[in-house]
This record gives C-alpha cells, structure tokens and sequence, in this order.
C-alpha cells in the first residue's frame, strides 16, 4: 500500500512430475489460489519444478528423458487438476510456464500440453 503496488499473480512453482509430491503440491496451490483471491489477484502460474531425471540435460531437447506414456497422462491431469482449481473455483487466469529441467522444458512438451488441456482453464506464461 505504501508505494501504490497491488498483488496481479502469483506461482506453483513445484514438482508435478513427481506424484509422491502431490499431497503437497495441491496444497500449496489451493493456499497459493486462496491468499491471490484474498489479495484481489488474478492470475497463477504453474512451473513444474527442476526434476533429477532431467537437470543433467537442461535446455538439450535430443538427450532429455521422456515420460512413459502413462507418467505423461497423470503428469497432464494434476497440471489440469490444479489449473481447473485456479479458473473455476477461484475466478484466475491460469498459465504454465515452462523450465529448464522440469518436463516442460521444451516446446513440443508445452505444445502437447496445451493440446491436451483446455484452453478455457489454462493458457501459456512467457517472460
């Protein structure tokens, strides 16, 4: 309030590509969706954060791991899960972003994504 600032997003910046952590990554976006809406903020970004199985071969697409195609489809649906929170239980607009060493990392896995969720519930974040 002092310098005129008001709060427009804020990030998940967590692990969605490890499902022993999704306990703890839901809550951090349902505490992360509910402090925004309290603060009057419109927006929350999604980053899946850096992964072991992928940090070794950050930003080289021909090296990079894979998920199966079982890991992907799980991996999709906590990102939809968490984004369909952030839209339609809280009114924000919700983008991924994508990280170097997370399994988003390169654009034809952002474009999958972005294909297989619905755009009413999750767009794009650049910077």
């Amino acid at each position: 309030a002092e310098t005129g600032l008001d709060l427009i997003g804020g990030v998940v910046f967590r692990p969605f590509h490890d499902p022993a952590k999704w306990d703890e990554v839901r809550d951090a976006a349902v505490r992360t969706c509910k402090a925004l809406t309290a603060h009057g903020a419109r927006h929350l970004v999604l980053i899946d954060s850096i992964s072991p199985r992928r940090a070794a071969t950050a930003g080289r697409a021909d090296a990079a791991e894979q998920m199966d195609a079982a890991e992907w489809a799980a991996f999709r649906d906590r990102i939809a899960d968490v984004a369909r929170l952030g839209a339609l239980d809280h009114g924000l607009t919700v983008g991924i972003h994508a990280h170097a060493a997370g399994f988003l990392d390169f654009e034809p896995e952002l474009e999958r994504l972005l294909g297989e969720v619905d755009d009413s519930i999750l767009k794009i974040c650049f910077d």
